[in-house]
């Protein structure tokens, strides 16, 4: 079995934080805009049908937040994010490849990268499904109220 130089180990380790830094960032942003758009469905379902200033003022608050929250935006950082993790992951994966072995090490390595992208990848498409989901309803109600 070929030892892993500890210069390989360094590098991967690099791949994982910058990873992980920058998922963790975006996670927590994505997570954001998806509660931001639950709220606006909240305010909208409370003030739908309600015909008074108020309800029209809240109405046209609903209108006017999901401009801002129901935009290709989130879409395509999230495409640039995934891109790089994919990237550095991808990377990882050949340095270790050179190191196939039966060392636990490896394989434990390859595990882990797969497991995080995995979850990763659920979160995001979930996260992004499910926002732009509430979004579109949200503006089709607009539009028909």
């Amino acid at each position: 079995m070929n030892e892993i130089p500890a210069q390989t180990i360094a590098t991967i380790g690099v791949f994982l934080t910058l990873t992980s830094l920058l998922g963790t960032f975006f996670y927590v942003q994505l997570s954001t805009w998806v509660r931001d758009i639950i709220s606006l469905r909240a305010k909208y379902s409370l003030n739908r049908g309600i015909n008074t200033e108020a309800g029209r003022t809240a109405t046209r608050e609903c209108q006017y937040a999901l401009s801002g929250l129901l935009n290709p935006i989130p879409l395509i950082t999230s495409l640039a994010i995934s891109a790089f993790i994919g990237f550095a992951s991808y990377k990882s994966y050949n340095l270790l490849g050179a190191y196939n072995g039966p060392g636990a090490v490896i394989a434990d390595l390859s595990q882990v990268f797969g497991v995080f992208l995995a979850i990763y990848t659920v979160l995001v498409v979930g996260l992004l499904a499910f926002g732009y989901g509430i979004g579109l309803s949200v503006r089709s109600g607009l539009r028909t109220g």
